[in-house]
This record gives structure tokens, C-alpha cells and sequence, in this order.
């Protein structure tokens, strides 16, 4: 039976824990167990994720879907429905010096487009940032003096990209209310992800699906990427 230590980190769907007798400096992997009240997802549901992010041509950070039925933490037996093994990524983002090459950009966009397309044919969309990702883009277009990052992306040495969270959101898997909340930020994901890129690259012809109401949601956020140059100039 695996063996986990307290959960080090948490996430809207996830907590994140280590082996036993692991430690950040020493560790490779790390595992994801769900814990929400709003999102009831399936060992089966969560391969599906997997597989359909490969059939989109998405590429992810090594990942397992796991299905051991009951994991020790901190030496408490507790039922799963599965558990995520990870590959552990020091440093998640992607910085201003990253988002600087084209390569990447174009990358980024790629993403985005095709999560975009899911969301407006299918009512789904790729798990690309947390709230707290968004919550730091957020700030940046309202102080310039924050260094510009998008999270949960690895970088290899060629550049590639790869996402590091493997979810995706599925609106008609959700009752009425939490669909709207997660609809809102869906569209919020995109819109910031596409003015980060399109800052650097014009992009004329595409540009993301986001609605009046959660552009009144997200106002502030809205008005600052539409009055105010939210980025440095380098």
C-alpha cells in the first residue's frame, strides 16, 4: 500500500503529498489525491483526461493515473477513487525570458486555441492555471513591477512546453451553479493567457471566447488589459 506524508500543497481539486521519507530536495515524484466537494471525477474519467489530451496533441509533464483503493496518510488508511503520480517540477513556470521566444508563444497558442475550440464545440476546456495563476496574472496588469509568469508549464532544454495540471473542465459533468463559476473562469483562463501572447505576437485572427458577463465579473481585470499597457517594455 503506498505510504504519504501530509499534504504539502492543495489545488481547487487536489492535495499534493510526498512518499514516506521523502523530501522536496530529494523527491521525483509527487501525488495527487482528489479532495472537492464540487467535482466527483473517476479513476476511468481521469485516464479519459490523459487520453484526450494526447488526441489534441497537448503535451503533459510524465504522468499516472493510479488506482490503489486506499493510501496511508500520515499513517491514517483513506479511500481514494485514484491517485496521480507525478513527475515533480522544481519550478513550474514560465517567466518573462521564456515568454519572450517565439517558439514557446507559439506554443502557448497553439494550447489555447485548441482548448478554446473544446470549450465552444464540446463545453469543455484544458485545466491550464490555477486560481492562484490567474490571481497573479491579475495583479501583474495592475502593477508592472511584478514579474510576469504563467504557471503550471515545464520547460524543457528545447523549449518544448509541457502542462503540468491534466484536467479538463466539463461543464455538463457539473450542477447548474458551480458550472457557471467554472464557465467564468474557463473564458478568464483564455482571455489572460491570450494577452500575455498577444502582447509579443498579434493575433488578428483568433481571439477567445469570452462573454459580457464574465467580462462585468472580471471588470477590473478586463479594463486594465484594455486601457492600461499591462506589460513592461523590454
Amino acid at each position: 500500500m503506498i505510504k504519504l506524508q501530509k499534504p504539502f500543497a492543495r489545488g481547487a481539486e487536489h492535495q499534493v503529498c510526498l512518499k514516506e521519507n521523502q523530501t522536496l530536495q530529494t523527491c521525483d515524484k509527487v501525488y495527487k489525491f482528489p479532495d472537492n466537494i464540487w467535482c466527483n471525477t473517476s479513476f476511468e474519467a481521469q485516464i479519459a483526461n490523459l487520453q484526450m489530451l494526447k488526441d489534441l496533441g497537448i503535451k503533459c509533464c510524465s504522468t499516472n493515473v493510479l488506482n490503489p483503493g486506499m493510501v496511508y496518510i500520515e499513517s491514517e488508511m483513506k479511500e481514494v477513487p485514484y491517485l496521480i503520480e507525478q513527475e515533480f517540477v522544481t519550478d513550474p513556470t514560465l517567466n518573462e525570458i521564456d515568454l519572450q521566444n517565439e517558439a514557446i508563444r507559439m506554443q502557448l497558442l497553439e494550447y489555447l486555441i485548441k482548448s478554446d475550440e473544446l470549450y465552444v464545440n464540446k463545453g469543455m476546456a484544458i485545466d491550464f492555471l490555477g486560481a492562484e495563476s490567474m490571481k497573479c496574472l491579475i495583479k501583474f496588469f495592475f502593477d508592472r513591477s511584478l514579474p510576469l509568469g504563467v504557471y503550471n508549464f515545464k520547460k524543457n532544454n528545447d523549449n518544448d512546453i509541457y502542462l503540468l495540471d491534466t484536467g479538463i473542465l466539463k461543464l455538463d459533468s457539473l450542477n447548474p451553479f458551480v458550472a457557471k463559476i467554472i464557465n467564468t473562469m474557463i473564458q478568464l483562463q483564455h482571455y489572460l493567457i491570450f494577452k500575455v501572447i498577444n502582447y509579443y505576437e498579434k493575433t488578428n485572427d483568433f481571439f477567445p471566447k469570452i462573454n459580457f458577463a464574465t467580462k462585468s465579473f472580471a471588470f477590473p481585470a478586463y479594463l486594465a488589459t484594455r486601457v492600461v499597457t499591462p506589460f513592461k517594455n523590454y
